[in-house]
């Protein structure tokens, strides 16, 4: 299964989507019959991840509520938040704002809990731009202030980097020239 995966994610990298398909769905086959629930929640995830990729939202939104059902069925918290934050990405991407927020916004309080500084730093992206786009400036200067206070401390200059451009560019749509400069200078 594991093997089938790894091939999956390589005939995705490829463009080769009917393989990568045909692999995934043998792993998913495989780990359940196994009794392997991780497994088959990361083929599951892996399917879905194909379907986003090919512009198939419906069916990477079935494959993605698949895997949160059976994540949190089977208590793989880790992958549940996953699955949360794949399921709002492509809710997201269809305009189902708050369905999306609600699914990332989750996914980032596991990260956040768990210590995981990357992929809780991923959410705040991911919800900052999206209330960035929506004209939630406020909204959006808190999350990523939020993400800045995270990178900082841990000396990750490429993430305060791109942090300070993501303040700038809200700065700049509100109409805040000196503060977006700062901020641009700052990610500079």
């Amino acid at each position: 299964a594991q093997a089938l995966l790894l091939l999956s994610a390589i005939s995705l990298r490829d463009l080769k989507n009917a393989q990568a398909v045909e692999d995934a769905r043998a792993a998913i086959d495989i780990a359940q019959a196994g009794g392997m629930p991780s497994l088959t929640v990361r083929g599951l995830i892996a399917l879905g991840s194909i379907h986003f990729s090919a512009g198939d939202y419906a069916e990477a939104e079935k494959d993605y509520g698949r895997a949160l059902d059976f994540a949190a069925t089977n208590r793989l918290r880790r992958l549940e938040a996953q699955a949360h934050f794949n399921l709002g990405s492509v809710q997201l991407r269809q305009g189902r704002i708050e369905e999306g927020l609600r699914h990332v916004e989750q996914a980032r309080q596991y990260y956040e809990q768990a210590g995981f500084r990357k992929e809780t730093m991923l959410c705040l992206l991911l919800i900052g731009r999206t209330r960035r786009q929506t004209g939630d400036y406020e909204g959006a200067l808190r999350t990523f202030d939020e993400q800045l206070r995270l990178a900082e401390p841990a000396g990750d200059m490429l993430q305060v980097g791109d942090t300070h451009r993501e303040l700038g560019t809200v700065q700049l749509m509100r109409g805040q020239a000196p503060e977006a400069l700062r901020h641009f200078r700052e990610s500079h």
